[in-house]
């Protein structure tokens, strides 16, 4: 009878955390057992012990309470062929499909251990950290225009995965944003909306605003609705003021559309709306400007604005053979989005 064991979960954390750790998956510090235990959807008990057995092997290194662990790679290890960074905009912002996407290729993605938000898109603090990552090339996801401006300028290639890219002799792709906009608020508009209000996060309207929202912005004008705050409000640099916000845009004037850039926005005011009894779409209809996976789930999915996601990867995946062939790659490929109407749509109040 052949030998076998079973393994602890643990064991089963440790073994795959060791494999992650050989591929150069992170650099310098091991993250948490919060982050790690989220990542995993492990309890952080099992992800404690398996760090701790990590340490045993000498591949951690404590250095104090409250202090992340250092790695320390065997002094026979292979480093990889090309290593890529992987910068994203906020915490858990990550799109599944990118993630499940980059387990697949033959190269070793270091996850940043920063992202741009906790850096606050700080020029002085992002060229620190980026020092500090021994990568051979970067991922940025959801870059602000003056972070992607700044890796434009810098040696190491790099790969804008959405942003504010155009104009820059940088790699990327998204959707072209401004497109979904226009076909979008041109609809509400032949609907009947005038009360048109855009949420969307104060990177993209400050210092000035993105092609996006200036499309949004144009297009109304366009459409004969004189524009104003009111149109594009602020909640300031956090998420913390949003619900406030939107008390006072709901205690005067109530919009009639909402139009919201990403999906932590989104079910945030979705929240909001429930607690106060606020129907959709009877009393406010939602567009939500990026594509939520499980809405194709409903027999009657919400309004959004659609763009394919396969395009977008395989430019991704192009850029990174050819920077492991050294070969010089700056092109943009933006998609062209469309207007999807669905069930969080109806007719002005």
């Amino acid at each position: 009878m052949p030998n076998f064991s079973i393994q602890t979960p643990s064991e089963q954390v440790a073994n795959h955390l060791r494999a992650e750790l050989l591929k150069e998956r992170w650099s310098g510090t091991m993250p948490g057992t919060p982050v790690l235990a989220k990542e995993l959807n492990v309890d952080p008990k099992t992800v404690g012990l398996a760090l701790k057995h990590l340490e045993q092997e000498g591949l951690l290194v404590g250095q104090g309470q409250g202090r992340p662990r250092k790695i320390v790679l065997p002094e026979n290890h292979i480093q990889p062929t090309l290593r890529v960074g992987l910068l994203d905009w906020g915490a858990h912002s990550l799109d599944s499909r990118l993630t499940h996407d980059l387990e697949q290729v033959p190269y070793t993605i270091v996850t940043s251990s920063k992202t741009l938000e906790e850096i606050n898109s700080d020029i002085n603090r992002l060229e620190k950290h980026v020092q500090s990552v021994n990568v051979d090339a970067w991922i940025v996801y959801s870059g602000p225009r003056e972070v992607l401006e700044w890796f434009s300028r810098q040696p190491l290639p790099t790969f804008a995965m959405f942003g504010y890219m155009s104009d820059l002799p940088i790699a990327g792709a998204g959707p072209h944003s401004p497109t979904g906009f226009v076909d979008c608020v041109q609809k509400l508009v032949a609907l009947g909306h005038k009360r048109i209000v855009m949420l969307t996060p104060h990177y993209t309207r400050l210092p000035k605003p993105n092609k996006a929202v200036l499309a949004f912005h144009d297009t109304l004008e366009a459409e004969g609705i004189q524009t104003g705050p009111y149109h594009l409000p602020d909640w300031g640099p956090s998420d913390d003021g949003l619900h406030s916000m939107l008390e006072s845009l709901f205690k005067m004037t109530p919009p009639t559309v909402l139009i919201i850039n990403d999906k932590p926005t989104y079910f945030s005011t979705l929240q909001f709306l429930m607690e106060r009894g606020i129907r959709v779409p009877g009393d406010v209809s939602l567009v939500c400007h990026e594509f939520i996976n499980s809405i194709t789930w409903c027999d009657d999915p919400i309004a959004y604005i659609h763009w394919d996601w396969a395009p977008i990867t395989m430019r991704l995946m192009d850029w990174m053979r050819n920077v492991s062939l050294n070969k010089e790659d700056n092109m943009q490929d933006l998609s062209k989005p469309r207007f999807v109407s669905g069930r969080t749509l109806g007719p002005p109040t």
